[in-house]
């Protein structure tokens, strides 16, 4: 790694105590994760690549679309705490990307 690399670090919310999520939700947020995690990861190889091209473009395009997705599917969740615990989580995505 050279000066100029950044480490990614991704925060991964416990969805065990959220009762008042359906399972389908919390596994949606969960494959979020996963894909976040993976996007990230192929985002740095394609970024360790001289120079960058359009798979890094692409890559980027698709980190934005699912944080976007995973803002909309937040925002819709009627419990206020989890509500503001799960956009936290997309903010912290956003700067993590």
């Amino acid at each position: 790694m050279t000066g100029n690399d950044t480490q990614y670090t991704t925060t991964r919310i416990d969805y065990s105590y959220i009762i008042t999520m359906s399972d389908d939700d919390i596994l949606s947020f969960e494959r979020y994760d996963d894909e976040f995690s993976s996007i990230m990861e192929q985002i740095r190889t394609s970024l360790a690549q001289q120079p960058p091209g359009t798979l890094t473009r692409n890559l980027l395009q698709q980190c934005d679309d699912l944080i976007q997705q995973m803002a909309l599917e937040a925002r819709s969740v009627s419990d206020a705490a989890l509500k503001r615990t799960l956009l936290q989580k997309v903010r912290t995505y956003k700067s993590e990307w």
